[in-house]
């Protein structure tokens, strides 16, 4: 298998495992690992599982020279040389392995397998050197680095903190010494990845669940802090600026999560999350001027990456009971030219700038209302995207009032393409939901629905059969018919299905 596969080093891992742990050949296995390197000399997890073979096998042997030292036996006659137990080939493979395969990532996984032996501290010390040596520049490095003080005890073990409070005080200790650490490293290397590694460290020691206020209070200021330089020295990348705001709406900070959701679109105009944190905070807020923020959201943002802030916008307006309003951002208009669209948008710039000279005069109020221009999302909104919108439109519509208005929306979309299936499926069972239920206006839908997705979806063909059959004014007669019509539409497994499908329902199975 080898032979055929040679270019698969998984499979000489696999085989080199079975060597050592099943047959007990150290041997063997070792002549599998140099024959595969032979094959990939550039792999690295080839030289991982080497590197912890051969740390295994040594540990193996000092047991059972302990094992023999204890039972007095002896081991004169037996082969335990010193340089094997200390694990001398392993630091062979250390060394030729860093040589040919660079970078902190690969150096911090090897310290990390000799880390798993208590014998091979001296080794360990080794690579851990080297790693600060030869890597001064990785941000990994550092992280590994400042990390490592969390495990590293200030006092005996037998001086160990007894009670909550003192252990906590101590893990404070160790934490300040990991700070201090970051704080070095991103002088030494001013980078953004550097401060992502700071803040990230920040972030998980804040999410740690503690008993003590003291400490919850330090990580949460530490956090703050180490937001707030990076912030400073615009070296905070578009999804840490979403981690900070989330944490300062989480603690009710609102006036500087506005702050920095400011500073955040500033930086990133393009990126939709960055507007939705920004209105977020708005709304958290109960900003008077939320409607004009949208707009100014829309001016920036490419059409086709909008639909999150329309449906937020039309939350929002529920939200407040401006029906009207809530209306005005759904309506649909009839679909115009791309100029037409440039023209939008160049009225909308132009709102934007309006209301900006509106802002610097000190006698005026700012708009609260909804702008006339912007009651069109789904002429914004196309393609696939606006199918979203359709679906919350005819929601809304029933929520606030009712059948009557749904049915309402349902017709002024009707010919709105594309569609999708549940779009046909709400109005249904809103239909189904009256007292009065109407068979000719199911009948409606379904046909309608069928005229969009016939081919494909053999539900709708078995629901459509079984309104027929089971509604007061259906007629059983016609599901003859509409069998024979989904027959002709309906192509490959579809059709199986349908036929599988009706043939259960004949049978009183479904």
């Amino acid at each position: 298998m080898l032979a055929i596969h040679s270019n698969k080093p998984a499979l000489w891992i696999m085989a080199a495992k079975w060597e050592m742990e099943d047959r007990l050949s150290s041997e063997s296995a070792r002549q599998l690992f140099l024959r595969a390197l032979r094959f990939h000399p550039e792999c690295p997890k080839l030289y991982q599982e080497y590197f912890r073979m051969e740390l295994m096998h040594a540990e193996k042997l000092r047991k059972e020279k302990q094992e023999f030292e204890k039972a007095k036996m002896d081991v004169g006659n037996l082969d335990y040389p010193e340089e094997i137990l200390n694990g001398e080939l392993a630091r062979i493979i250390y060394k030729n392995s860093v040589s040919i395969i660079k970078g902190a990532e690969f150096h911090v996984s090897l310290l990390s397998i000799a880390q798993l032996f208590d014998f091979a501290t001296d080794l360990q010390r080794e690579i851990y050197d080297d790693l600060q040596a030869l890597h001064t520049d990785d941000p990994l490095t550092w992280d590994y680095v400042a990390r490592r003080e969390l495990e590293v005890e200030s006092q005996p073990a037998g001086e160990q903190p007894a009670t909550k409070q003192a252990r906590a005080v101590e893990l404070g200790r160790k934490e300040e010494r990991c700070c201090a650490v970051y704080e070095e490293a991103v002088k030494t290397l001013p980078t953004e990845a550097m401060w992502k590694c700071y803040i990230n460290f920040c972030l998980e020691r804040f999410t740690k669940k503690t008993s003590s206020q003291f400490l919850r209070e330090k990580r949460l200021e530490r956090t703050m802090m180490a937001f707030r330089k990076a912030h400073e020295l615009r070296l905070l990348p578009e999804f840490q600026y979403k981690q900070w705001i989330d944490l300062l709406l989480h603690h009710d900070f609102l006036k500087e999560a506005l702050e920095v959701a400011v500073a955040g679109t500033a930086s990133f105009r393009d990126s939709v999350t960055m507007w939705q944190m920004k209105l977020q905070v708005l709304i958290n807020s109960k900003s008077p001027d939320i409607a004009m923020h949208f707009e100014e959201a829309f001016v920036h943002l490419k059409a086709q990456d909008c639909l999150p802030l329309w449906i937020s916008w039309a939350e929002w307006s529920e939200g407040t009971k401006r029906e009207e309003d809530t209306e005005a951002i759904f309506k649909v208009k009839t679909p115009c030219s791309e100029s037409c669209g440039h023209r939008e948008r160049e009225r909308m710039r132009e709102r934007q700038r309006h209301r900006q000279r509106e802002k610097q005069a000190p006698c005026q109020e700012p708009s609260v209302g909804l702008d006339p221009g912007t009651k069109k999302a789904l002429l914004a909104v196309k393609g696939t995207d606006s199918v979203t919108l359709k679906n919350k439109y005819l929601d809304w519509a029933y929520r606030s009032g009712g059948y009557k208005k749904a049915r309402a929306v349902f017709k002024s979309l009707q010919e709105s393409r594309p569609f999708s299936v549940d779009f046909f499926r709400k109005i249904i069972q809103f239909e189904k939901e009256q007292e009065s239920c109407k068979m000719a206006n199911l009948r409606e839908y379904y046909e309608r629905a069928l005229r969009e997705f016939g081919s494909v979806d053999s539900d709708l063909w078995m629901d459509y059969i079984k309104e027929e059959l089971n509604h007061p004014l259906g007629k059983p007669e016609n599901c003859g018919q509409i069998y024979w019509r989904a027959m002709k539409m309906l192509q490959g497994e579809s059709a199986e299905m349908f036929v599988a499908k009706h043939a259960m329902h004949q049978a009183g199975h479904l």
